[in-house]
């Protein structure tokens, strides 16, 4: 960068820096890459002025072409998301926003008419000026489909298997089944009280 040194009216030299920022570039391409090749985008929401700022990764994931202005990029985007998941979406950022803590939710695009789908998996971070306001939202978005699919999958070969899974916490006593616990032990969940069955000699 320059800038000029003037003396009565008249500019007589100019002076500047020049920096080196070859590393600096090569840092950026290094973490795009890693962005690209873990299907993670990332986007930050100013509060205040209402700005969107999204990665190139980000754009890929939700297939919307770059740049968008700001109004048609909001517009584009709640499109995107399946109607079904637009208020459970909405409600869980203003409730990250009330309580100023960092937020998860899954939920899927809807691409080409609604005739394919994505599972995306959103995780937030709210951030507050001195006076604890909330001020701006950033965080990551990534590409889970491939993911879902493989659950799903896991979940088909263990139903066909009768295969049932469950997890207990002896600090807190939780007891978690999956559906496939139920319909082996013939339980309806919303019946089940949670207390440990144990059976045997």
């Amino acid at each position: 960068q320059g800038m000029p040194v003037v003396e009565k009216g008249r500019v007589i030299r100019l002076c500047g820096t020049f920096q080196d920022i070859s590393e600096q570039k090569r840092v950026e391409k290094e973490l795009l890459d890693a962005q690209e090749t873990a299907k993670i985008g990332s986007w930050k929401y100013d509060l205040l002025t209402g700005h969107q700022t999204w990665s190139a990764e980000h754009y890929r994931i939700f297939e919307i072409d770059a740049p968008q202005s700001q109004e048609k990029l909001h517009k584009l985007y709640r499109e995107k998301i399946h109607p079904e998941d637009r208020a459970e979406l909405d409600r869980v950022i203003e409730r990250a926003l009330q309580l100023g803590k960092n937020f998860v939710f899954n939920h899927r695009v809807c691409l080409d008419q609604g005739s394919r789908i994505k599972h995306v998996r959103g995780i937030g971070k709210v951030t507050k000026n001195a006076q604890g306001r909330p001020i701006a939202n950033s965080g990551t978005c990534q590409d889970i489909t491939d993911i879902v699919a493989l659950q799903e999958q896991n979940k088909f070969i263990l139903e066909s298997m009768g295969i049932g899974i469950w997890k207990f916490n002896p600090h807190t006593q939780d007891l978690f089944w999956d559906r496939s616990m139920y319909d082996l032990y013939e339980l309806n969940p919303e019946n089940f009280s949670g207390d440990i069955i144990v059976t045997g000699n």
